[in-house]
């Protein structure tokens, strides 16, 4: 691919039979790059000849699952972020159902979330998925054991809201009657329901279209994730308030790609700091332990500069933020947590998706810079100066985070026009690369 450098910060626009066919090609599978789609259309076209017998009775599934001893498993093998939006599944499941049992498949990354949900009866852990940092070896015998080894549980509907090919198969190795996925990944023959696919909607919106699928009445039913919130002592640091605005700031994201510039940090939280007297608060994992020391170091600020990073559990970084102001990080689960807890969010995203599909459900801004080489799903950028988010330049956050602080902007969450990222350009202009 070819990236052309944006001279007045617009993408190059598509022409209409273009974006027609992208939207069509998605319609089914939710595969970005070709040699996805075609590898699961010739496995689909070989399992639904195969699978035939299993697939074609799909009627009864409501009543089954209102039943008296109902089983349910919900699958998310995937990151924090997506767990947390998930949240809102798991109690719209508890009041369909109220007499069958909600257990949960998850992995340790993302264990703590369904943890802290009451509505959830167990929890099962599995070491590692496809989503793992780091080393991903052995997620696909971990797949086969795992649904080996839940099929003695007899569940009576088995859930994937992500629409994984592998998903579906543990499924129905784990013996589900009933197997409640999209089918958009692949090995939609693999279940006995498939929901409608709509590649423009937002995550909770195809949440909602699960349960439709079910034959559940999906009108007027909340599926806004949500975080039970218990103040401990821990969190607060047992300390009394001496400043009236705390804001929370994630510094790191799930991937290199996703990351704001680390001077950009720098200018911000001087900024809060000195000019607005904010108390800031940092959290992060282990990795982002390093930048907090040395933000910490370079702007002094003892009493009003919090270092968390890597000390917090998730239900402790839940409370931390249901007592702030605000919060500010990039596209990663702390910003959908915060949403989750009702904390106004200033989220930076980078083009690697579409925040319109991935944005917190909640209150707050999205911000995010506009390039012709997204969305485009990498796990770090191939182009030199990470463009999409050097647009999102220290002034223009400031901006943003004044008019939340003054509580002029929408209650909704919107994406920032390009016309604003003109105001403040990066100081150096990106290089245009070939991938």
């Amino acid at each position: 691919m070819r990236f052309v450098p944006i001279e007045h910060g617009y993408p190059e626009p598509q022409p209409h039979w273009r974006r027609y066919r992208i939207r069509q090609r998605r319609r089914w599978y939710r595969y970005v790059r070709r040699r996805w789609r075609v590898l699961f259309a010739l496995l689909d076209a070989v399992g639904y000849v195969l699978f035939f017998p299993w697939w074609v009775r799909r009627r009864g599934a409501f009543g089954q699952c209102s039943r008296q001893g109902a089983k349910l498993l919900l699958v998310q093998l995937d990151r924090t972020g997506d767990a947390i939006l998930s949240t809102g599944l798991v109690r719209a499941l508890k009041q369909l159902f109220p007499a069958a049992r909600l257990d949960v498949l998850c992995v340790p990354w993302n264990a703590e979330v369904f943890q802290a949900q009451p509505e959830v009866d167990r929890v099962w852990v599995m070491p590692t998925s496809r989503f793992a940092r780091g080393s991903r070896r052995g997620w696909l015998r971990e797949i086969w054991r795992w649904g080996r080894l839940l099929r003695s549980q007899r569940y009576t509907l088995g859930i994937d809201p992500r629409g994984e090919a592998p998903h579906a198969l543990l499924l129905w190795l784990a013996g589900c009657r009933v197997r409640l996925g999209f089918g958009c990944g692949g090995g939609g023959f693999w279940l006995t329901h498939r929901a409608r696919f709509q590649p423009e909607e937002h995550e909770i919106l195809r949440r909602r279209e699960l349960l439709a699928a079910l034959g559940a009445d999906v009108a007027g039913l909340e599926l806004a994730p949500c975080w039970p919130v218990r103040h401990s002592r821990k969190a607060s640091h047992g300390e009394q308030r001496g400043h009236s605005l705390r804001v929370v700031c994630h510094l790191g994201a799930g991937t290199p790609a996703k990351q704001w510039p680390w001077e950009y940090w720098q200018q911000l939280v001087a900024w809060l700091l000195e000019e607005q007297g904010a108390e800031v608060h940092l959290v992060g994992g282990s990795e982002d332990r390093e930048r907090a020391w040395q933000l910490q170091r370079q702007l002094g600020h003892p009493a009003r500069l919090h270092d968390h990073t890597g000390r917090l559990s998730w239900p402790e970084v839940a409370e931390l933020l249901a007592e702030a102001e605000l919060c500010i990080g990039a596209d990663s689960a702390v910003v959908h947590l915060a949403a989750a807890v009702g904390c106004p969010v200033v989220a930076l995203f980078s083009r690697t998706n579409q925040a319109r599909l991935w944005r917190p459900w909640g209150r707050g801004v999205v911000l995010q810079g506009q390039v012709p080489c997204g969305p485009c799903h990498r796990e770090s950028c191939p182009v030199a100066e990470h463009p999409c988010m050097r647009w999102l330049t220290p002034a223009v956050v400031r901006g943003v985070v004044e008019e939340q602080l003054k509580g002029q902007q929408d209650t909704n969450i919107s994406i920032v026009s390009p016309k604003i990222l003109l105001h403040s350009t990066p100081s150096k202009p990106y290089n245009a690369a070939d991938t």
